[in-house]
């Protein structure tokens, strides 16, 4: 165990470190003269060092911070007495240092476009708030939270004015950065612990009905846009994802149903496409698009599929309609659809059907509607006629008065 001795001076008092090297024999660093308290922490590292010298292992991630903070003159006392070696110095990365480091990672190369798209988007934002040269271990958890209030504070308040769901999936990406730094031993905790993260979360969608939807259709401008629009309320299929890799060798006119290829779960095995039946809603709009597709046509939306980006478009015909533009535009679309298929079909059939799981379907698409109320409503309670007080029955009837 290193010890910290303390000897008298003209100009104040100075400090020693003892410990025991390698060899089993009682070496000294002199740390000169400085608080009795920084003296103190310093031989708190030092009995970390050699602990590590005995059992072979790595510096913890306090002390490997400290190691690369010292300076020359302390270090170079160190390695002369055989604490450290010039090898184990630890050098704690930048914010865009680290960011490299993680897009080295050949798991990177697997990532879908427009997840690193995303991702991009979330390491500007750290770039911006935090500078590319700020050493990782001097943010905070303070600091992680002021990020998160500044993406969604007001522009006027010099803030990114950033939509909820938008800095979760910022503050998602930053966890799993730190995560990375904490496995590769530059911090011992990871700032964006406590930061609220994740995906969009449920209360964000919007049950459509069945006439909004019919309206919103009586605006758009073609066939293929109505098409579009009934496979993601009525198919449930996301948009665009899905629906623009559809193809007419994918549709089973005689079986009335459709293969969905979706790139979304395709890394996990045997999830790379499903079949979808040809709901009655979908029908007269598969038809319609059948009967105006061109000699040798593949795709079923061919012209949205080369401007993947058709939100606009069904934004305005939301608005044509007379309606409010509702929020996760095809997402809504999607929930309200697996909401209305949980209620006739067991779960695992609905979830075969969206391409989700039983958790997803819970935490991110069902929702509670209107109509359940109106149906529990309408339903009898089943409460017994009398209770007992004092010992004597008493009607409900006589307790309402």
């Amino acid at each position: 165990m290193a010890t910290l001795s303390e000897d008298p001076g003209k100009r104040g008092n100075t400090f020693r470190v003892g410990f025991m090297n390698a060899d089993r024999k009682r070496k000294t660093v002199r740390l000169g003269a400085m608080p009795k308290k920084k003296a103190e922490n310093i031989r708190g590292h030092v009995d970390q060092l050699e602990a590590c010298l005995f059992d072979g292992s790595a510096p913890p991630v306090k002390t490997a911070a400290w190691l690369a903070d010292v300076g020359d003159v302390l270090r170079g006392r160190m390695e002369k007495a055989g604490l450290v070696g010039s090898s184990e110095k630890i050098v704690i990365p930048t914010l865009v240092a680290l960011i490299d480091q993680y897009r080295s990672r050949p798991a990177w190369k697997s990532l879908k476009p427009a997840t690193v798209k995303a991702i991009t988007q979330s390491i500007r934002d750290l770039l911006l708030y935090f500078g590319s040269e700020r050493r990782i271990d001097r943010i905070t958890e303070l600091a992680a939270e002021d990020f998160a209030a500044h993406l969604l504070a007001p522009k006027e308040a010099g803030g990114r004015e950033l939509a909820k769901s938008t800095v979760l999936q910022i503050d998602n990406f930053a966890h799993r950065l730190f995560r990375f730094a904490i496995r590769q031993r530059f911090m011992d905790s990871n700032p964006f612990e406590n930061a609220p993260r994740g995906n969009c979360l449920r209360g964000n969608n919007v049950f459509v009905t069945r006439e909004e939807v019919a309206k919103v259709m009586a605006q758009m401008p073609n066939s293929e846009f109505r098409l579009m629009l009934g496979l993601s309320r009525f198919g449930a299929l996301r948009v665009p994802s899905e629906t623009n890799r559809l193809r007419w060798a994918d549709v089973d006119w005689a079986g009335k149903k459709f293969l969905v290829r979706s790139p979304k779960t395709e890394r996990h095995e045997g999830k790379e496409s499903r079949w979808v039946p040809i709901f009655p809603e979908l029908m007269p709009l598969l038809q319609e698009r059948w009967d105006e597709a061109g000699e040798g046509e593949e795709l079923v939306l061919p012209s949205i599929a080369k401007h993947p980006n058709n939100s606009g478009t069904v934004r305005n015909a939301v608005i044509r309609a007379g309606l409010r533009p509702w929020s996760r535009l095809f997402h809504s679309c999607r929930s309200s659809r697996q909401t209305e298929l949980e209620q006739q079909y067991p779960t695992y059939v609905v979830c075969e059907w969206c391409g989700n799981s039983v958790n997803v379907a819970r935490r991110h698409y069902l929702q509670v509607t209107e109509s359940h109320f109106a149906t529990a409503a309408q339903i009898p309670a089943q409460t017994p006629s009398a209770t007992v007080r004092h010992g004597e029955p008493i009607a409900f009837a006589a307790m309402a008065k």
